[in-house]
């Protein structure tokens, strides 16, 4: 009788100490929901109302055309070699359904960035609200955007309806059913989706940093030689590839590459007396170099590209570096400005239309993106050096073949000479 007493106090004691330990669960995960719910209400009002507007004001000044460059990219290297080869190629030609679907996206990106950051739960919100205005561009004309839950009533519904249709037309005048463009608008959808975002991430580090000296420019001790170099590395590059590209190309983009030719070959030096001795003895008459106006525009370009491109911008960014170096550029509109007045002074019995400032913003564009891969790649290679030396490994610091056989060259000269 005792045994079965003890055996029956300690189970009920057993079963004690389990309710005890479920309560005490139970109240630690409670106070971890709420601990987290502190968590994600902080990371919320992280920007305030203000700051929020001026990112949407900020986000709606994007150009569609940057957004464009960034969809083709990604769609030609998934579908560019595919079925979709001529559909692709019609659709970038043909610029006002790609800027309009640019618009959309942008467009649709900010209006539900203010509308749902005051719901409750506002990541998710945002998801679905999404889905629902990109999937507008997915449904084959039969359907209606009422099928997606898109009312008359929402904001932007006009424009989502008159967007749809022309892209139902153009597909409908290019013999490509929708479901069967559907993958190159999902990437073009996601391609958007992920640069808005970037941008987001990048307005808010600004604003992290905002106490450090970020806008004054880095003292730029590089001299005229080396933006002389880079810059006619460039135009030299740009040419090239457009004097490829134009011999088989459609009638429209021939005109475009022919503009775009005449304001490279505008940018290029033609008396070569000016430059450096030093890139005199090195020109045997075949090296490119830009106009003596532009290394002002290559020196600022430069300079507010060193604020990211550092030592500490290593550091802090990482494998991001060099997205975060492009979005520099990308948001400082002084840069395209300054090289647009620039490139007009070279051209003065120029008449600039439509078609010749498109051809400016394209070419500032290509060229930004190289100046700025050059930069970054000029840092890495330093950073790598320095790193070998300090391992005491082998290194070779800014030799290259041309730089080796100029140099035997000149030994080989210098003896004959004397002889």
């Amino acid at each position: 009788m005792a045994e079965k007493q003890g055996a029956s106090a300690g189970k009920k004691r057993k079963r004690n100490e389990t309710n005890a330990g479920k309560k005490c669960a139970e109240k630690s995960t409670t106070d971890g929901e709420s601990k987290g719910n502190k968590k994600k209400r902080c990371i919320s009002k992280a920007m305030s109302k203000k700051m929020r507007e001026d990112l949407s004001k900020s986000l709606q000044c994007l150009e569609p055309k940057m957004l464009v460059e960034e969809m083709k990219r990604d769609v030609e290297e998934h579908f560019g070699d595919g079925h979709l080869c001529g559909f692709l190629e019609a659709l970038f030609e043909n610029k006002e359904p790609m800027l309009e679907i640019a618009r959309h996206h942008r467009d649709s990106f900010v209006m539900l960035y203010g509308e749902c950051k005051a719901l409750k739960n506002s990541c998710m919100e945002f998801q679905r609200h999404w889905h629902a205005h990109c999937s507008a561009f997915l449904l084959e004309e039969k359907y209606t955007l009422a099928d997606i839950n898109l009312k008359e009533s929402d904001n932007g519904y006009t424009s989502i309806v008159a967007r749809r249709n022309l892209w139902i037309e153009f597909c409908k005048e290019h013999n490509t059913p929708v479901p069967e463009s559907n993958p190159v608008m999902i990437m073009i959808s996601s391609r958007a989706y992920f640069y808005l975002l970037d941008q987001v991430a990048l307005y808010q580090n600004e604003l992290s940093a905002a106490n450090e000296p970020t806008d004054e420019l880095v003292s730029n001790g590089d001299s005229d030689d080396v933006y002389y170099r880079f810059g006619g590395a460039t135009i030299c590059t740009m040419l090239k590839h457009r004097y490829k590209g134009i011999r088989n190309c459609s009638t429209d983009t021939r005109n475009s590459l022919s503009l775009e030719i005449c304001l490279l070959q505008a940018m290029k030096m033609k008396d070569k007396s000016s430059i450096p001795e030093y890139l005199q003895f090195r020109d045997k008459g075949y090296m490119y170099f830009p106009e003596s106006s532009l290394i002002p525009f290559f020196r600022k370009f430069d300079g507010v590209l060193k604020q990211v491109v550092n030592d500490d911008g290593f550091r802090k960014h990482g494998d991001s570096l060099i997205k975060v170096a492009h979005d520099k550029i990308k948001k400082d509109s002084s840069l395209k400005e300054e090289f647009i007045a620039e490139l007009r002074l070279l051209l003065p019995d120029v008449v600039f239309d439509s078609s010749s400032e498109d051809a400016m913003v394209t070419i500032y564009a290509e060229l930004s993106r190289k100046l700025c891969n050059t930069r970054i790649q000029e840092f890495l290679s330093a950073t790598k050096q320095d790193l070998a030396a300090k391992k005491g490994l082998a290194s070779t610091v800014d030799v290259n073949l041309r730089t080796t056989l100029l140099t035997q060259h000149t030994k080989i000269s210098t003896i004959r000479r004397g002889q």
